[in-house]
């Protein structure tokens, strides 16, 4: 088992989707399932199911599809995390040189997108960016 439980879910999607996987499986816990549900709305994975009570298996879309995640970057890690207030969301998109992705954000009312949490002006700790 991994010790960090997001970065292994976010490796799995990742090499699956660059093997041209059609599912994987991740480990199941709370926060996982919310990121999963975030990637789905996106449209970068295609659906996701409780497969057991240990895991969760994620149905990867096609490598032609346009919006597969080019990449994920894990930014904040379990000994190094990474806050961030609202307004400062653009200044770190711009310094990761990436203009069409999105961040993901834990914030008091759980994980959204940066989009969302700067709507609500909630900043958070910053969990990874999709491109």
């Amino acid at each position: 088992m991994a010790l960090d439980n997001i970065s292994d879910c976010i490796i799995r999607i990742k090499n699956g989707f660059l093997a041209k996987n059609k599912q994987t499986f991740v480990y199941n816990n709370k926060i996982i399932t919310t990121l999963l549900s975030i990637f789905k709305k996106k449209g970068y994975i295609k659906d996701y199911f409780v497969f057991n009570k240990k895991y969760i298996c994620v149905i990867i879309k096609d490598a032609q599809n346009i919006n597969g995640p080019k990449s994920i970057i894990r930014i904040s890690k379990p000994g190094c995390k990474i806050y961030s207030k609202y307004n400062k969301y653009n200044k770190i998109i711009e310094s990761l040189d990436f203009k069409n992705g999105f961040l993901i954000v834990s914030t008091s009312l759980g994980l959204m997108t940066h989009i969302e949490a700067n709507k609500l002006q909630l900043g958070g700790e910053l969990f990874c960016y999709l491109y």
